[in-house]
């Protein structure tokens, strides 16, 4: 029979944190910078930016304004990726019913 993981669909806190990693990334701003301008512990913000703690609005306000992005495009390139993933992963459960489905006719 087929092997296949569970695929679940990112919540937008998981995307939130990849697009907050990628702005990071192009501000060039340490994780250590970022949490002593937002007085927040460094664990904090590096679970924030791993999608490990639900961001609030206020952390997300203060992180975008510290990284210098727009929040409203943030939010959106975020829910974009969200949807795209869940569409990838509701392709993929489909695709993973269908072979189940055609072994079991199979048997």
């Amino acid at each position: 029979m087929s092997d296949m993981r569970a695929v679940s669909p990112p919540t937008l806190n998981d995307a939130l944190a990849a697009e907050l990693r990628m702005a990071r990334a192009l501000a060039g701003i340490p994780i250590k910078q970022l949490a002593s301008e937002l007085s927040l512990g460094r664990f904090t913000v590096q679970r924030i930016f791993k999608g490990e703690k639900e961001i609030t609005a206020g952390e997300l306000i203060k992180l975008a304004d510290a990284m210098r992005v727009d929040l409203g495009e943030l939010i959106s390139k975020a829910r974009d990726r969200a949807r795209n993933e869940a569409e990838r992963a509701a392709e993929a459960k489909a695709a993973h019913d269908a072979q189940l489905l055609r072994e079991i006719q199979n048997l």
